[in-house]
């Protein structure tokens, strides 16, 4: 069948663009080429009685599995964490916080109730707030931060820089703290 003779046989009405190009499953080398009638450029009507009943009765049956996934869904909601709910309330402060900064020096700075975590570049001093109270239920009083460039780095030859980061110090009210040292669920 030539390229011509599979133009003339197609319903240009109810295919896409690409779909003209497409070798169907009836060409090969073997196949004739048909007459074009009017009859044949008119779209088919189907024809229910025409389909044989086990390919109905598998559709009706793959419906009625969805249609009871769907209804075993609805009625068993999963118990989210606080932590989701808060995420799904304020997805902004998602991510905000990287890790706590653990250092001798840091570590000092747990007597005058300041601690450091590395934070995104792009957060604020009101996004690093919000995370550290989502997070930990500990309002800071002060969000202090510092932006630290990255270094030129060389493997042999090459030449590179590690990233930016941020580093963010916050100091909580008195008798409050955050339990860092211990892991995060």
């Amino acid at each position: 069948m030539t390229i011509d003779d599979r133009f003339l046989t197609l319903d240009y009405k109810n295919m896409g663009i690409f779909d003209k190009f497409k070798k169907s499953s009836t060409d090969s080398a073997t196949a004739k080429p048909t007459p074009v009638s009017i009859a044949a450029k008119q779209p088919a009507k189907k024809n229910i009685a025409a389909v044989p009943a086990p390919v109905i009765a598998d559709k009706e049956k793959s419906v009625a599995e969805k249609t009871i996934k769907k209804v075993k869904s609805i009625e068993a909601p999963k118990a989210k964490s606080a932590r989701e709910e808060v995420i799904k309330k304020r997805p902004d402060i998602f991510g905000v916080l990287v890790k706590p900064l653990l250092t001798e020096k840091t570590s000092t700075n747990g007597a005058l109730n300041q601690y450091v975590f590395l934070v995104k570049t792009s957060a604020n001093k009101i996004q690093i707030a919000q995370a550290i109270e989502a997070r930990y239920n500990v309002k800071p009083l002060k969000v202090n931060v510092m932006n630290y460039s990255g270094k030129q780095i060389r493997y042999g030859k090459s030449r590179g820089w590690t990233k930016n980061f941020r580093k963010a110090v916050l100091t909580l009210p008195e008798g409050k703290s955050i339990s860092v040292y211990e892991a995060q669920k």
